[in-house]
C-alpha cells in the first residue's frame, strides 16, 4: 500500500529581520543570446584599432567586439536601459576611451556608461528628462571646448541642450517647442558659421526642421520640409563637397537634403513608404558615397551607387531579402581590408555584410530576437561535440550554435528554405528521439493545440513533425515510458486539466495514453521512477483555479495502464513548476517546487524507500511569483543548489546550498520582466553548469556564465573626525513619492563635488549603478539631491535633482573618486520582500533618518553589520524640516594646511634657495620640521635655505600645530621637488686656428683664453690667432657646464729656433715702432705672422710694424751659426 505522510513546513531558510549574512556569491556575467534591438552605432570602443558594434533595445545594451576580421563576439553590458531609442559612442571624459551615451525614452532619462579603459563601465545616470528621451547628439553647443548633448524629447514634443557646466553638471536649455513627436536630432555646423546647428525629425507632426544656431543662445527654426512620419535622419557628405548633408527615411519615402553650405535642397530618392533605415557608405570604392537602404515593408537590406550627377542607380544591389522588419543600417569597414562593409539591424535581426566574399557581400548573423521567448533547453544540436541550446517562442524557433568555446551564434531554425514555424510555443525539450545519433527537440504549441518534435536532419536542417494534437498544450517530458528503448512522450492540456504520454512505435508514430484527468492546469510535468518499480510515473504541478487550491500531484504508474494519483501537497496554491532532484545527498529523489502565489521555494525530502513519505520544507520566502525552477550542483562543491525565477521580483535567481540544505539567494539578473524557462547545463565545456533562461517581455533568451569573480570588498580608509563629507540624511517615501540624500561637509573649507559620486548597490548585489556629484558645498553646509518623480513639495529642497536608485534595501555608498567614504548598508546583504534593515524601532525603508548631531564622520566600512539605530534618528516619511541644514559637532572645527613654495625655477649648481612654508589654522605657536631627500635639516623657522644646490632636493615640512579647533595636530606639506638642471660640459676641439664645441641642447656658449673671457667668443666655432690656452662654457636654460677640455694654441714658423736670453723688444706691444736691444752680431731681422708666413726680412735692429694687422708676431734674429725668436704684439 502507497504512504504518503504529510508534514507542517519546517523553514530552513532564515534571513533576519535587522540585517543579512553577506554570502561568499560565485559571480555571474549575463550573455543576451537572444535580444531585440531599437539603435546600433558603430565605433572601437576598445581602443584596438578595429570597428565594434554596440546595439541596445528592451532592456538590454549590448556590445559586439571585434576580432579585426569582422567576426563578433557578443557582451552583454546592462539589462538597466527599458527603452534605448538611440546609442551614441563619444569620449565624453576626453580620457581617451569611447564612452557609451542612451537615451532611454520609456523612462525618461539619459544614461551615460563611462568606459573605464579595461573593457568595463561604470553606470551613470546623466539627465532626467521630462518627456520621452528618443534621440541625443553630442556636440560643443557653446564654444566653451567642453562637450554639450542635444536630446529628442517625443511625448514633450521639444527639442533641447544640456549645457555641460562641468563635473557632469547639466542645464537644460530649450532649442524649440511644440514639436509633436520629435524622434532624432543631429548637431552639426551646417551653415559653415562656426558654431552648432541641430536638424530634427519631427515624426508625429511629419517634418524635418533645422535650428540655425545664432551664436547668442538663440535658434532659428527653419522647416526643410514636410513629409509623413519621418523615422531615420542620418547626417553624411553625400556629395563630397566639404559640407554636411542629411539622409532620411520615412513613410514618405527616402532621399537627403543637399547642402550648399548655406541651404538645403531636398532629393527625393523614392517615395516608397516602407523604408525605415538609411544610411551612407562607398561600397563599391569609385570614390563616392553610396545609398544604404533597410526596407522596413519589405524586410529587404539594398544599396545603390551615387552618379556624379548627384542622383542614385535606380536599381539597387541587394545584400538580404530575409531580414525581419529592416530598420537600421550603416557602413563601416569591419575586417580591415579598406573598403566598407555593411552592419545592419532590425527589432529582430542584427547582421554584419563583409565585403567583398567571393560571391559578393558575406552575411554573417549577429543575433536573432525570439519573440514572446518560453522554453529552452541545450544539447549537441550539430553533432560537433559541444554544446548548443534552442528554444521556442511565439512563432518561431531559434538555435544557438556554440563555437566550441561557448560563444553562442543565434540561428533561425529552417524548414529547407523556409523557417519553421510554430503557434504558441510553451515548453521544449532535448532528446534523440528518433535514435539516429542526432538532438531532436520535443515542444508544446498552445495556440496550435499539438504537441509537435523537430527532426534533426543534420547540417543545420530540420523538420518539424507531430506527435499529437492537443488542445491547450503547455508542459512537456521525454523519457522511455514503456521500457522498449525509445522514447516516448508526456504532455499537459493547460485548462482541460488532462495529462498523456504518447507512446513511440520506433517509427516516431506516437499512441496517446491518459495520465490526469482529474486535477486542473497541470503547468509542469516530470517524469521519474519514484518508486523504483521500473516504469516511469509522472509528477505534476497543478495551478490553482476557482474550484479548488493548487496541488503538487504524484500519479504513480500501477504498472498495467493506469495511474494513481496522491497529493503529495494538498495546499499549493499557485504552483507552477516542480523538479525531481536528490536535494539532500541521502540517495533518493526529492522535489523542489515553486509557490508562485505565497512567494515561495519549497523543496519535499523524501523519507526513500519503494513507498516513501514527503516532508515539505521552505526553501526561501519572498520570491516574487517564483515561476520555473530547477535544480543542480552549480558551484561544485558536491551539494545542489537551485536557479528560479520571480515573475514579480522580474529576476532570474540562483539559491547557493551550504551543504545542510540551508540557501543563501544570490540574484543573477534585475530588469527581466516576465521570466520564463530556466534551465542549466555545461555549455562551455568547463565541467560546471551554465544557467540559461527566457525572458517574454523582452523577447530575450539569457546565458549567465560563472565569472570566479571574488568581489572588491567595499572599505575606505579609516576616517579622520570632521575631515571628509557623509551623508546626513536620507528620505526614502516609496512609489517614487520622494526620495532624497542630503551630504554634509564639515571642514572649514569649501568642497568642489568633482570626482564624488553616489552609487547604490542593489539588493543582495556586487554591482552598482551610480550618480556623479557636481557643485560645491560650503563649510557647514548641506547639499540635498532629490530623485525626479517626487510627488510631495520635498523639491523645494533640492540643490540637484538626480535620479536615486534606492528603495530601502539598496546599500548607498559616498564614494570620493574609487574611495568609499560612507557606506549606509552593507554591500551583499541580501532581504526578502518587505525586509529592510531594522534595529530599535529605526529601519532604512518608509522614513526619513537624520545622521546624530553627535556622528563627526561617515562610516567607509561596507562589510561591518549595518544597525540604523546606532548613528540615525528617525522621523515620519513626509517630516522634511531637518532637510538643507546639518548639525554636527564639526561645526566649529578648523582644518590645518601648509603649502611649500619658493622661487620659480630652473634651478642650477651651486644655487642658493629659499623654501617658504604657508599655513592656515595653525595656531599662534607653530613648530616646523623640514626634510631634505627624507633627512632632517633645518631649525624650527617656516622657511629654510639650501645653501649651495649640489642634487635634486625633495623637500617636506612638518606643521606641528596648536589650534583649539584643528581636526589634527600634526600635518605634512605635500613635497616639493627642486630639481638641478644639469648642463653638459661641451668638448672643444680645434682645427687650424678654428675652435669648435660639440652640441649641446639649447645651449649658448662662451669661450675663455687664458682664464679670461675671450671677447667675442660667444658662438660655438671662433677663430683664434693668439696662441695660448683656450676653454669653453655651455649655458642652458641660465644653468652653465662645467668647463670644458683645455685647447692650447701655439704658432710654428716651421724653423728651428731658440728663445733669445738677454734681448729685449721695446715697446712690446707697439703700435709700430719696435727697437732690439742687446743684441749681438745679428745679421739679419725677420717677422713672422701668427700663420706662420714670413712678412719682414731686414738688417738693422729698428723695425716699422706700423704696415701690419694688429696680432701676435715672431721676431727671428740671425747670427752667423743661431736663429733667436721673441714675441711681439702689434696693438
Amino acid at each position: 500500500m502507497f504512504a504518503l505522510m504529510m508534514k507542517k513546513p519546517s523553514v530552513l531558510l532564515v534571513l533576519a529581520l535587522v540585517f543579512a549574512t553577506t554570502a561568499n556569491a560565485q559571480g555571474y556575467s549575463t550573455e543576451l543570446i537572444s535580444h531585440s534591438t531599437l539603435a546600433m552605432v558603430t565605433g572601437d570602443l576598445d581602443n584596438d584599432g578595429d570597428i565594434d558594434v554596440v546595439t541596445g533595445g528592451l532592456r538590454n545594451l549590448v556590445w559586439y567586439v571585434n576580432d579585426g576580421t569582422g567576426t563578433f563576439e557578443k557582451r552583454t553590458l546592462s539589462l538597466d536601459a527599458q527603452e534605448a531609442q538611440c546609442v551614441l559612442l563619444n569620449d565624453l571624459d576626453e580620457d581617451g576611451h569611447m564612452d557609451i551615451i542612451v537615451a532611454d525614452m520609456a523612462v525618461n532619462r539619459i544614461l551615460y556608461y563611462r568606459n573605464n579603459g579595461d573593457n568595463t563601465f561604470d553606470r551613470l545616470f546623466l539627465f532626467g528628462s521630462t518627456g520621452g528621451a528618443s534621440g541625443v547628439a553630442v556636440a560643443d553647443m557653446d564654444g566653451d571646448g567642453d562637450k554639450d548633448l542635444v536630446c529628442a524629447a517625443f511625448t514633450a514634443n521639444k527639442v533641447y541642450w544640456l549645457r555641460n557646466n562641468g563635473g557632469f553638471a547639466f542645464t537644460q536649455l530649450d532649442i524649440a517647442t511644440g514639436l509633436t513627436g520629435v524622434a532624432h536630432v543631429q548637431a552639426h555646423d551646417y551653415d559653415g558659421d562656426g558654431d552648432v546647428d541641430v536638424a530634427a525629425a519631427v515624426q508625429t507632426a511629419g517634418a524635418i526642421r533645422l535650428f540655425r544656431n545664432n551664436g547668442s543662445g538663440t535658434f532659428t527654426n527653419e522647416l526643410l520640409a514636410n513629409m509623413t512620419t519621418p523615422r531615420r535622419l542620418v547626417q553624411d557628405d553625400i556629395d563630397l563637397d566639404g559640407d554636411m548633408d542629411l539622409l532620411y527615411a520615412g513613410a514618405s519615402g527616402m532621399g537627403y537634403f543637399r547642402n550648399t553650405g548655406t541651404t538645403f535642397t531636398q532629393q527625393s530618392v523614392t517615395t516608397y513608404s516602407g523604408i525605415r533605415g538609411v544610411g551612407a557608405g562607398d561600397l563599391n570604392s569609385d570614390g563616392y558615397k553610396d545609398l544604404l537602404v533597410a526596407d522596413y515593408g519589405e524586410d529587404m537590406l539594398y544599396w545603390r551607387g551615387y552618379s556624379a550627377n548627384g542622383t542614385f542607380n535606380t536599381a539597387g544591389i541587394t545584400l538580404d531579402t530575409d531580414l525581419d522588419f529592416a530598420s537600421l543600417v550603416m557602413a563601416a569597414d569591419l575586417d580591415g581590408d579598406g573598403d566598407q562593409d555593411v552592419v545592419a539591424a532590425s527589432s529582430a535581426d542584427v547582421r554584419a555584410y563583409i565585403n567583398p566574399a567571393t560571391t559578393g557581400f558575406e552575411p554573417r548573423p549577429m543575433n536573432r530576437i525570439l519573440t514572446d521567448a518560453r522554453g529552452v533547453c541545450h544539447g549537441d544540436f550539430d553533432n560537433d561535440g559541444d554544446v548548443d541550446m534552442m528554444a521556442v517562442g511565439l512563432l518561431y524557433v531559434n538555435w544557438y550554435v556554440n563555437d566550441g568555446g561557448g560563444n553562442m551564434e543565434a540561428r533561425i531554425v529552417r524548414e529547407g528554405p523556409f523557417r519553421l514555424l510554430v503557434s504558441g510555443g510553451v515548453d521544449m525539450k532535448a532528446a534523440d528521439l528518433d535514435g539516429d545519433g542526432d538532438m531532436d527537440a520535443v515542444l508544446t504549441e498552445r495556440s496550435g493545440n499539438k504537441v509537435s518534435w523537430i527532426e534533426n536532419q543534420g547540417g543545420g536542417n530540420f523538420v518539424k513533425r507531430l506527435v499529437a494534437n492537443l488542445t491547450n498544450a503547455y508542459s512537456c517530458d521525454v523519457v522511455d515510458y514503456d521500457n522498449d528503448g525509445d522514447l516516448d512522450v508526456v504532455a499537459s492540456n493547460l485548462n482541460g486539466g488532462f495529462i498523456y504520454w504518447y507512446q513511440n512505435n520506433g517509427s516516431e508514430v506516437f499512441t496517446q495514453f491518459t495520465v490526469n484527468t482529474t486535477y486542473p492546469q497541470p503547468y509542469e510535468v516530470r517524469s521519474f521512477d519514484h518508486d523504483n518499480d521500473g516504469d516511469m510515473d509522472v509528477l505534476s504541478a497543478c495551478f490553482s483555479n476557482l474550484q479548488q487550491v493548487g496541488k503538487l500531484v504524484l500519479h504513480r504508474n500501477m504498472g498495467n495502464g493506469s495511474y494513481q494519483a496522491f497529493e503529495i501537497d494538498q495546499s499549493a496554491p499557485g504552483i507552477t513548476s516542480c523538479f525531481w532532484v536528490d536535494m539532500d545527498g541521502d540517495g533518493d529523489k526529492d522535489i523542489v517546487a515553486t509557490m508562485g502565489d505565497q512567494d515561495r521555494i519549497n523543496w519535499y525530502e523524501s523519507s526513500g524507500g519503494a513507498f516513501p513519505a514527503y516532508t515539505e520544507r521552505v526553501l526561501a520566502y519572498g520570491v516574487g511569483y517564483a515561476t520555473y525552477v530547477v535544480a543542480t550542483d552549480l558551484d561544485g562543491d558536491g551539494d545542489v543548489d537551485v536557479v528560479a525565477s520571480a515573475l514579480d521580483d522580474r529576476s532570474t535567481d540562483w539559491y547557493e546550498n551550504d551543504g545542510s540544505e540551508v540557501f543563501t539567494r544570490h540574484l543573477l539578473a534585475r530588469n527581466t520582466p516576465n521570466a520564463q524557462f530556466v534551465g542549466a547545463g555545461d555549455i562551455n565545456g568547463d565541467g560546471t553548469p551554465e544557467i540559461y533562461a527566457s525572458c517574454a517581455e523582452t523577447e530575450a533568451v539569457h546565458l549567465y556564465r560563472r565569472t570566479g569573480i571574488n568581489y572588491e570588498v567595499v572599505v575606505g580608509p579609516e576616517p579622520q573626525p570632521c575631515h571628509d563629507l557623509f551623508v546626513s540624511e536620507m528620505v526614502h517615501y516609496p512609489g517614487d513619492i520622494a526620495r532624497a540624500i542630503e551630504i554634509y561637509n564639515p571642514r572649514s573649507v569649501p568642497v568642489d563635488l568633482t570626482g564624488y559620486a553616489l552609487r547604490f548597490y542593489p539588493n543582495g548585489e556586487h554591482t552598482y549603478d551610480a550618480t556623479l556629484l557636481s557643485g560645491v558645498i560650503e563649510p557647514g553646509d548641506v547639499r540635498v539631491y532629490v530623485a525626479p518623480n517626487y510627488a510631495t513639495n520635498i523639491n523645494t529642497y533640492a540643490d540637484q535633482i538626480t535620479d536615486l536608485w534606492f528603495d530601502g534595501q539598496e546599500t548607498i555608498v559616498l564614494v570620493n573618486g574609487d574611495t568609499p567614504i560612507d557606506v549606509i548598508g552593507r554591500v551583499g546583504d541580501f532581504f526578502e520582500e518587505d525586509n529592510y534593515w531594522f534595529n530599535n524601532g529605526v529601519g532604512t525603508f518608509y522614513t526619513v533618518l537624520v545622521r546624530k548631531p553627535t556622528i563627526d564622520h561617515g562610516d567607509p566600512d561596507g562589510t561591518d553589520p549595518f544597525l540604523p539605530d546606532v548613528e540615525w534618528i528617525a522621523y515620519p516619511v513626509n517630516d522634511y524640516s531637518h532637510l538643507g541644514s546639518h548639525t554636527s559637532p564639526c561645526a566649529a572645527v578648523c582644518t590645518p594646511t601648509i603649502a611649500l613654495s619658493t622661487s620659480e625655477g630652473p634651478y642650477c649648481a651651486g644655487d642658493v634657495i629659499t623654501i617658504s612654508a604657508t599655513t592656515t589654522n595653525a595656531g599662534t605657536t607653530p613648530s616646523y620640521q623640514w626634510t631634505v631627500n627624507d633627512q632632517p635639516v633645518g631649525g624650527n623657522s617656516a622657511s629654510y635655505t639650501i645653501n649651495g644646490l649640489t642634487g635634486n632636493a625633495l623637500v617636506r615640512c612638518t606643521l606641528a600645530g596648536n589650534a583649539t579647533c584643528a581636526t589634527a595636530t600634526s600635518l605634512q606639506s605635500e613635497p616639493l621637488l627642486i630639481e638641478l638642471n644639469t648642463v653638459q660640459a661641451p668638448v672643444a676641439s680645434i682645427t687650424g686656428n678654428v675652435l669648435s664645441a660639440s652640441p649641446v641642447p639649447n645651449a649658448t656658449y662662451q669661450w675663455y683664453f687664458n682664464g679670461g673671457v675671450l671677447p667675442g667668443g660667444n658662438t660655438a666655432n671662433v677663430t683664434i690667432t693668439v696662441p695660448g690656452d683656450y676653454h669653453v662654457v655651455a649655458t642652458v636654460a641660465g644653468c652653465a657646464s662645467p668647463a670644458s677640455n683645455t685647447i692650447t694654441y701655439e704658432i710654428t714658423t716651421g724653423l728651428l729656433m731658440h728663445d733669445a736670453p738677454g734681448i729685449q723688444l721695446v715697446p712690446n706691444p707697439t703700435d709700430g715702432p719696435l727697437t732690439i736691444r742687446g743684441a749681438a752680431n745679428v745679421q739679419m731681422v725677420e717677422l713672422w705672422n701668427a700663420a706662420g708666413q714670413k712678412v719682414l726680412e731686414q738688417r738693422g735692429t729698428s723695425l716699422d710694424l706700423s704696415p701690419f694687422a694688429p696680432g701676435l708676431y715672431t721676431v727671428v734674429l740671425r747670427t752667423g751659426t743661431e736663429r733667436w725668436q721673441m714675441r711681439v704684439v702689434r696693438q
